[in-house]
């Protein structure tokens, strides 16, 4: 995952397969985001050390990805009352700023979704379907929102 637009040397934030809760003071298992990202940066790894070695074991090829269906049924659950519009709203933002939900601690991700989930309700679809718009326009505008949400 890559800030390029916000930060010039870029930073890789790759996952990893455990995390340290601070709310119980435990480790668990990461986030299946996180996890992929570990595995990524283990592909990334293994690739870099065969290249170096000049060798030609790399990591196996992708060759097709299933797209599963994403549509958010959780949202009913974590803040009911939504409408189908701010529910696509409120996934749109997700996916924009994924860097801000899926690298967040795994103890802290509800709240964020419940906060953004009552953002979105706050301020409607209209506003924030003009702040998506926004967004994609000026990259400097999206760096704002992103500190916003991650705040």
């Amino acid at each position: 995952m890559v800030y390029h637009l916000q930060y010039p040397y870029s930073e890789v934030n790759l996952g990893h397969p455990i995390e340290y809760d601070s709310k119980d003071g435990k480790l668990k298992v990461s986030s299946p985001a996180k996890q992929l990202g570990e595995y990524l940066r283990e592909m990334l790894i293994a690739n870099s050390v065969a290249r170096f070695n000049n060798r030609g074991a790399r990591a196996k090829k992708v060759t097709q990805v299933d797209i599963v269906d994403t549509t958010p049924d959780f949202i009913d659950e974590l803040y009911p009352g939504l409408t189908d519009r701010e529910k696509e709203s409120f996934n749109k933002l997700i996916m924009a700023h994924n860097e801000v939900f899926t690298t967040e601690s795994d103890a802290k991700q509800v709240e964020l979704l419940f906060n953004l989930a009552e953002f979105v309700h706050v301020m409607g679809a209209d506003t924030v379907e003009e702040i998506i718009g926004l967004e994609e326009k000026d990259a400097h505008y999206k760096y704002y929102v992103d500190m916003f949400l991650y705040e």
